[in-house]
């Protein structure tokens, strides 16, 4: 049999594989050890706001961990923090997206951009900038963006960074890191389930550039809180309280 993606409680779900799909009060009530972390990394990106410095993370850990569902309730906090609402804005790159040059992930970014702020973000100049060179492409939003973060910082969520670097190559790493060097206004928080050579080999260009955070694997007793939790948040307590029952 199967196992659903999605566990319905009421009328909403909890995605297996996309808890940015999970609305945050949920994701909230099936947390386990994950509001230390948490309020760590929004006072990093919130202290680093008044003087438009940028810091670096890269959280690991095995699928499963977590890692995922905490970026969506950073996103989440973020959004509705007084302290942080109106001088950031997240642009965030899922799993899915295939990219291999930094004018494809310059348009990711803008494109997730304007998918949440579609205001400042307008799909028509975009698409008539498409009608130019990649390398006029890349230019002219490194120009925009750059403006557009004068007085706030873009922070940037991307999930599996090594498959990011995978696809940019050497070459495109190395771009990336001038960009940022030159123009930040970016905070990348990024996910992988592993270390890889590109952070980790002195001869990369992003050797320690991150501030790595490992995210363990959940112990036995937190995925016995987990599966708890997800029980009563689906209206079914007399299955949660066995769960947690030494008997």
């Amino acid at each position: 049999m199967t196992t659903p993606a999605h566990t319905h409680t009421g009328q909403h779900f909890i995605s297996r594989y996309a808890p940015h799909q999970t609305p945050p009060l949920v994701l909230n009530s099936i947390s386990t050890n994950t509001h230390r972390l948490l309020t760590n990394l929004q006072e990093q990106i919130t202290a680093n706001l008044p003087s438009g410095s940028t810091h670096h993370i890269l959280l690991h850990g095995p699928q499963g961990c977590g890692k995922s569902h905490i970026l969506t309730l950073l996103w989440h906090n973020l959004h509705s923090s007084p302290q942080t609402a109106d001088k950031l804005q997240i642009a965030w790159l899922h799993e899915q997206q295939n990219i291999s040059s930094l004018p494809q992930l310059l348009l990711a970014v803008y494109q997730s951009l304007g998918l949440h702020y579609p205001h400042d973000y307008s799909q028509d100049w975009l698409n008539q900038l498409l009608e130019q060179s990649p390398s006029d492409v890349a230019e002219i939003l490194t120009r925009r963006l750059a403006a557009r973060f004068t007085n706030r910082r873009l922070v940037l969520f991307i999930e599996n960074l090594d498959r990011l670097f995978t696809g940019l190559g050497r070459h495109g790493q190395k771009h990336l890191l001038a960009l940022l060097q030159e123009q930040p206004f970016a905070c990348l928080i990024s996910t992988t389930r592993q270390l890889f050579h590109s952070v980790t080999d002195r001869n990369q260009p992003f050797f320690g550039f991150f501030q790595p955070i490992e995210i363990p694997p959940l112990s036995l007793q937190d995925t016995l809180q987990l599966t708890s939790a997800v029980a009563r948040t689906s209206h079914n307590p007399a299955l949660a309280d066995p769960i947690l029952s030494p008997y």
